[in-house]
């Protein structure tokens, strides 16, 4: 570690309700590795997003700014690239930054939300290109393709474009579950000669019939090669790189892509618990008018 500088290692887990983490409460559900860093530093009892929603909420960690002021309000409207970030800060001071899993500062999917465009009346024309939306820059070119699911499909080794926001190295998981694509895709193939053979509800193991809950299913990816593994590997293998030069301090970012939707826990954590010592809350089955 930097005897002048703090590291800093921060990990952000998708969808996450602090009830459901045993240093909140929760009796059940196992949480040791958190529970152990919890006992070790500090808890909050009132500590609120800014944003419900991911992007903007992850806009606002980057920037230290509201949604309404980095612009970013919804899902599908990427963090304009001109911005300054807690990372852009960091590097500048001599920091070491580095991203290992989920980012969603971008688009993910083709199914965006782009600043107002100007509608086109009869009679009249059509205003300028550089005038054409509520915007002059513009910020749905191929910069902004980083995390795009569709370009990556397509290419599964092409990378993000450096520095990201910041990051002067970042390996991008996008989605969830055993859907994961981004460089995992890339790592996947690398360990499994028939990757797709793994992945989704068309391949999950004969179990999951049984299951009714929505997006859930019993995943072929073993726990070796889930998401969640390459990710920590990826976390721990930047921790290593980065000791042997202590007197430089570091920035990463651990982004897991669990707990969030579809649910495909893999091996032993699949029927970790027994649904019977699940409490279930009293306004399930409610009529919600």
């Amino acid at each position: 570690m930097s005897a002048k500088h703090p590291n800093f290692l921060f990990i952000i887990t998708d969808q996450h309700r602090a009830d459901h983490l045993g240093c909140y409460g929760n009796d059940i559900v196992k949480t040791p590795h958190m529970d152990s860093l919890a006992e070790k530093g500090l808890t909050f009892d009132k500590f609120y997003v800014a944003s419900p929603t991911c992007t903007p909420n992850r806009a606002t960690l980057a920037t230290g700014r509201m949604p309404s002021a980095t612009g970013v309000t919804t899902n599908g409207f990427p963090l304009p690239l001109d911005t300054v970030t807690l990372m852009d800060l960091l590097a500048s001071a001599g920091y070491r930054t580095a991203l290992m899993g989920k980012a969603h500062l971008q688009y993910m999917t083709d199914r965006t939300v782009r600043p107002e465009t100007f509608a086109v009346t009869t009679p009249g024309e059509a205003p300028p290109e550089n005038l054409s939306q509520a915007l002059r820059r513009r910020i749905d070119g191929k910069e902004y393709q980083n995390e795009l699911r569709s370009v990556w499909d397509k290419n599964p080794k092409r990378g993000v474009a450096l520095p990201y926001y910041g990051f002067q190295e970042a390996k991008i998981a996008l989605f969830h579950g055993d859907r994961v694509g981004g460089d995992y895709s890339a790592w996947l193939s690398e360990r499994h000669s028939d990757p797709d053979a793994l992945r989704g509800p068309e391949n999950s193991l004969s179990n999951t019939k049984n299951i009714r809950a929505p997006q859930a299913w019993r995943t072929r990816v073993p726990e070796e090669l889930y998401p969640t593994t390459w990710i920590t590997e990826l976390t721990i293998d930047c921790l290593e790189r980065y000791a042997k030069d202590p007197d430089k301090p570091f920035f990463i970012q651990c982004g897991y892509t669990d707990p969030h939707h579809p649910f495909t826990p893999p091996g032993k954590y699949w029927d970790m618990y027994d649904p019977n010592d699940i409490p279930v809350p009293v306004s399930l089955g409610a009529q919600h008018t």
